[in-house]
């Protein structure tokens, strides 16, 4: 029973990290690039990363401030208030 309850453990922690962090397939498939750019991104530091053996790491939310800086039109004020 404990070897059971270990490898779910174990799971729940990789889908914590997976949910956490995107890797250079993810992004380059949700923005309909190739790999190599985003790759050049981390590179030349436009997008914040984390080098992991021979792969990259993204923080999903420095992803999201990446896309956010490039956006052509600001957000307009909730006019509610």
């Amino acid at each position: 029973m404990k070897c059971v309850q270990s490898v779910i453990m174990r799971e729940k922690e990789v889908d914590r990290v997976n949910d956490r962090f995107l890797k250079v397939p993810d992004i380059a498939s949700e923005l309909d690039i190739e790999e190599e750019t985003v790759r050049e991104w981390l590179r030349k530091g436009l997008l914040a990363g984390y080098r992991v053996g021979k792969e990259w790491r993204i923080a999903r939310e420095d992803y999201e401030a990446f896309l956010a800086k490039r956006r052509n039109v600001e957000e307009k004020p909730d006019k509610t208030q």
